[in-house]
């Protein structure tokens, strides 16, 4: 199951003995990674913020005293130019009198912590007899840290949409965690960890007989009217029973459609489901039509092959009108062939061309991943060279976060 993972942290200000909440922070919401926070004002780090337009869903958790008037616009826009994917950003609001009871909490803390380290550089410091009173104090403030933190963020913004979380249970958790819990509950339903095929039928296939996949997944991911899957498998998943039940079918290539081109009424494996160029849903009713077609030529060719090499018309055995069919002939049935086969396949590939991607895919990791029992993984070598350079930022935000999207590692890397 995916899980939002994000850092969420307080700092002080000696000079004021006060608190300071980090104005803004960025969160990818992904179990494997804890991705660097951002602590400068929002408008400080809009290069790098908004021009982060990718499928990951992520969390936003403003300033306690930025009401979110902006929300709109970072919604529509990335810098300059229009934001592709505007259903991946959550927002989450402070409650102006929850954070001011949390910041008073904090002062306190603070002003505590201070006392406690005079008592405990001069053990004949009148405060001494506290200094028990002064422990129990600061640890009840810290206990009741993360209620108090959800209490002051338990409003979310979802495109045009706010939900009030209300009062957040008094135990420790943490603001992803929560968000996470209620955005995928049925109550509020933002985000699927599973969806039924009939939201792909009845919201994106409507009066289309061919969709491609990467069309319905990015479609999830643009349109905010439409709930956000965790991950591209939840999508899969759905591809995948709606094959099997015969809602759609599944081309896996371009052109004309083929008979094995389409996976339809079948089991599925899941790793054949691509949302690559080169695949995509194909109505129930286009998918009855060929199947019948196809039903028809298999009983010509049948008929053919039974009744097609019949000699003269006559009527008695042997004559005219039938077929002899020599006794030897019958006892001299070919043996079957015996089908080889490999419990075990290394290839290695060299000079394939990036634009057969979806070829290679098609054609060698499908069938492979069909017939292997463990998931099919593959290590890829580049070598890329450029005149006009490749910059930083390409590699970092684009190359890098993609290789770490997917779930792969870096085993080497040379730059120059």
């Amino acid at each position: 199951m995916l899980r939002p993972s994000f850092f969420h942290s307080f700092s002080a200000d000696d000079s004021e003995k006060g608190i300071n909440l980090p104005y803004i922070k960025l969160a990818v919401m992904r179990s494997d990674t804890v991705p660097a926070m951002i602590t400068e004002v929002l408008q400080k780090e809009a290069n790098l913020l908004w021009y982060l337009n990718s499928r990951e869903l992520k969390l936003l958790i403003l300033h306690p005293l930025d009401r979110g008037e902006q929300i709109n616009e970072w919604i529509e826009r990335k810098g300059q130019s229009f934001r592709e994917y505007k259903n991946t950003l959550f927002f989450a609001l402070a409650d102006a009198a929850a954070y001011g009871r949390l910041r008073e909490d904090v002062k306190t803390w603070l002003a505590l912590a201070e006392i406690k380290r005079e008592v405990e550089s001069d053990l004949k410091s009148p405060l001494a007899a506290k200094r028990q009173e002064i422990q129990d104090r600061m640890f009840n403030i810290r206990r009741d840290f993360s209620y108090n933190v959800r209490r002051v963020y338990h409003t979310l913004r979802v495109g045009a949409r706010t939900y009030d979380l209300g009062q957040p249970v008094a135990d420790n958790e943490t603001l992803g965690h929560w968000y996470w819990r209620e955005l995928t509950s049925k109550d509020i339903g933002a985000i699927v960890e599973s969806l039924h095929y009939r939201t792909l039928v009845n919201k994106l296939m409507a009066g289309n007989e061919q969709v491609a996949t990467s069309v319905i997944l990015d479609q999830f991911y643009k349109n905010s009217d439409l709930p956000a899957p965790a991950s591209e498998e939840v999508l899969a998943r759905a591809v995948q029973l709606g094959v099997q039940e015969g809602a759609f079918g599944l081309v896996m290539g371009e052109g004309e459609i083929t008979r094995d081109m389409l996976r339809y009424r079948e089991p599925l494996p899941l790793g054949v489901i691509s949302f690559e160029p080169g695949f995509s849903l194909l109505a129930n009713a286009a998918c009855e039509a060929l199947t019948a077609q196809w039903r028809k030529e298999d009983e010509a060719r049948r008929q053919e092959e039974e009744f097609g090499q019949d000699v003269g018309g006559g009527t008695e055995p042997g004559g005219a009108g039938y077929q002899v069919k020599d006794r030897q002939d019958e006892d001299s049935e070919e043996e079957p062939i015996e089908r080889t086969v490999y419990h075990q396949v290394r290839l290695v590939i060299n000079d394939v061309p990036a634009s057969r991607i979806a070829d290679v895919n098609r054609g060698i990791f499908m069938p492979l991943s069909a017939a292997s029992d463990q998931p099919l993984t593959f290590t890829l070598t580049l070598a890329v060279s450029s005149e006009e350079g490749i910059s930083q930022e390409t590699l970092e935000h684009k190359i890098k976060e993609t290789i770490r999207q997917i779930g792969a590692w870096i085993d080497e890397e040379q730059l120059t």
